[in-house]
């Protein structure tokens, strides 16, 4: 390249200039601002900066177990006591006991229940007609026996009397096994009682009594 001429210098020297100055000018505002900090200082604004990163990709929260922790180990407290000198008492008199007295016994009456006793059993079923008849025909039969009777005549004659009472029993219109049961006290007597049992006519013997052995007692009076 050829050399610069005077023309193009000029511009660069005025340029180099105003840089000086520049600079000049900066040194002083520079040097006038920490004499006037110096000086009056003043208060410095609370500058935060507030710095956000973002994550591209969320991370998983993991689930985070609690620990078990120890139980706690409960001391057992002693209490210490302080033995008390213990007092003397004096024995105390004991009253004797009051007599004790007899109760009266008193023999009340106990009421018994009175029970009523049990009722009769009822009697057997007898055929009233039946029964009727027989009890006509026992007394047919004793009068039958008296109307016989024959008085004896040496009693008669005598003018004595008697009462003999036998026994016999009657089967199918003959009476047998005869006897006396109360003597009159004569032998006249309990003969012919005897002999009218024998010889007195025997009535129309029912039906429920034939067949049936029935004894019978009979009073012959003379």
């Amino acid at each position: 390249m050829g050399a610069m001429s005077p023309k193009q210098d000029l511009p660069v020297s005025r340029a180099v200039l105003v840089a000086l100055g520049i600079e000049i000018v900066l040194l002083i505002a520079g040097s006038v601002a920490i004499a006037n900090a110096k000086s009056n200082p003043a208060p410095v604004a609370d500058q935060s900066v507030e710095l956000s990163f973002e994550d591209p990709q969320p991370k998983k929260i993991e689930k985070i177990e609690p620990k078990p922790q120890p139980k706690p180990v409960i001391q057992p407290v002693i209490k210490h006591h302080i033995a008390t000198p213990m007092k003397t008492v004096a024995p105390q008199p004991v009253p004797a006991p009051a007599p004790i007295r007899p109760i009266p016994v008193v023999n009340t009456p106990v009421a018994v229940p009175v029970v009523a006793p049990p009722p009769p059993p009822p009697p057997p079923t007898v055929n009233n007609e039946a029964a009727e008849k027989e009890a006509s025909f026992a007394a047919q039969l004793k009068a039958a026996i008296i109307t016989a009777r024959i008085y004896p005549a040496a009693a008669r004659m005598m003018g004595t009397h008697g009462k003999t009472k036998l026994g016999f029993t009657f089967l199918d219109g003959v009476s047998s096994q005869i006897h006396i049961i109360k003597s009159s006290g004569s032998t006249m007597f309990d003969q012919a009682a005897i002999q009218a049992v024998t010889a007195a006519p025997v009535p129309p013997i029912p039906e429920s009594l034939k067949g049936k052995r029935v004894n019978y007692e009979v009073e012959v009076v003379f």
